[in-house]
């Protein structure tokens, strides 16, 4: 069972390179076939400097590139082996952009 004092708690900040590849890839995976993913021509005539990251991607970034986000999920009682994903959402007030 989860802490539910736990609830509202923020992981620290980090950062992540993700090249244009991992993007089109992801594109792929999951069956999006916008070219705004996968061309950057396409990407710029929609107003984006760079081919544009999903919505969604923020989420896997925890666990591809931020290697202490396991140990802060062990640090609130969360056995990383027993999670089961259920459900999500996303609020964005600009879209994920590079920084």
């Amino acid at each position: 069972m989860f802490d539910t004092n736990k609830v509202g708690h923020s992981f620290p900040p980090f950062t992540i390179t993700v090249e244009p590849a991992n993007i089109r890839d992801l594109a792929r995976t999951s069956g999006d076939d916008n070219p705004i993913y996968q061309y950057h021509r396409k990407a710029q005539q929609v107003g984006s400097l760079h081919i544009p990251l999903f919505p969604t991607a923020g989420m896997l970034f925890h666990f591809w590139e931020n290697t202490p986000f396991v140990e802060h999920l062990a640090e609130l009682g969360l056995d990383v082996a027993q999670l089961m994903y259920r459900e999500e959402s996303y609020e964005y007030l600009v879209p994920p952009q590079d920084g």
